[in-house]
């Protein structure tokens, strides 16, 4: 009697075991269809956060764990150049966070393997059928290449610059 019950508890462990491993999985990417993936480049950029202040981002902006993971790293490093833009970087996303008119998420997406963060990316965009938001000119291509929709932080940029006419006086203020 004490070898049956005892194997049922450890049946009832290890389903037990196995349907919180399940979630877990579960809970380790959420990507709603149609999201925007951010990229490493396009929130040190930090356009990004003045496109998402005027509200015409509708899709929840979603940060993988590997981007920030990336910008820590580059934080860390000794050139002052990069460092700074990664600091910035790791701000903007709080930034974003504090903002009403978008929905932020960070996502544990994994490890990253030998293809990097991009690759990492460009998988999770196109298994969840999000966007991917870049400045990024080699990972634009890519994305493109194999189906991927891509907002290019620096077309949007030049798309929305005004227009001028040649003969025109434009007045520049310093500052």
């Amino acid at each position: 009697m004490e070898i049956i019950t005892l194997v049922i508890l450890i049946a009832i462990a290890i389903e037990t075991s196995f349907l919180a491993y399940m979630k877990i999985k579960q809970r380790t990417l959420k990507v709603a269809r149609g999201s925007l993936l951010l990229d490493t480049s396009s929130i040190m950029d930090g356009r990004i956060v003045d496109v998402a202040k005027t509200g015409i981002i509708t899709a929840e902006l979603i940060v993988p764990r590997s981007v920030i993971n990336e910008m820590q790293l580059l934080a860390d490093k000794a050139d002052h150049d990069k460092r700074t833009r990664a600091r910035r970087g790791l701000e903007n996303i709080r930034e974003l966070q504090k903002m009403d008119t978008v929905s932020v998420a960070i996502v544990n997406d994994g490890r990253v393997g030998s293809g990097g963060v991009d690759e990492r990316l460009l998988e999770k965009a196109k298994n969840y059928d999000a966007s991917i938001a870049t400045t990024d000119f080699n990972l634009n291509k890519v994305a493109k290449v194999v189906g991927i929709t891509v907002v290019n932080v620096n077309e949007l940029a030049q798309i929305l610059r005004a227009q001028r006419m040649p003969g025109e006086t434009v007045e520049i203020q310093l500052i």
